[in-house]
């Protein structure tokens, strides 16, 4: 199997929890950065899960990130190893303020 280091998905994050990346069939993705960065004059909050294929989507990291802050909520030490189906949501306080970029790999 080949593994393909790449950027994962990119975009900003929506009002309502919706998936930002989605591991595809018979693959197997590797999370090494979820990056955000507030584009908005004021603070907002932005909640990321993980969800298993299947099953019920959990919170990963909820930072508040103050005017042009950015943050990676995956710890430089960490890989988050997801399966075929599994899906990095998140939701934020207001739409369309705060930038994303999940970079990482895929193994298929």
């Amino acid at each position: 199997m080949a593994i393909t280091a790449k950027s994962l998905a990119a975009g900003q994050v929506p009002g309502v929890q919706t998936a930002l990346y989605t591991v595809p069939a018979a693959t197997k993705g590797y999370v090494r950065t979820v990056k955000l960065y507030n584009t908005s004059g004021s603070t907002v909050t932005v909640t990321v899960y993980v969800k298993r294929s299947g099953g019920t989507a959990r919170t990963v990291a909820s930072p508040s990130l103050a005017t042009l802050e950015s943050v990676d909520i995956v710890d430089p030490d960490e890989t988050w190893v997801l399966s075929t189906g599994d899906t990095v949501e998140a939701v934020c306080t207001t739409a369309s303020v705060v930038d994303y970029t999940i970079l990482g790999a895929e193994e298929a």
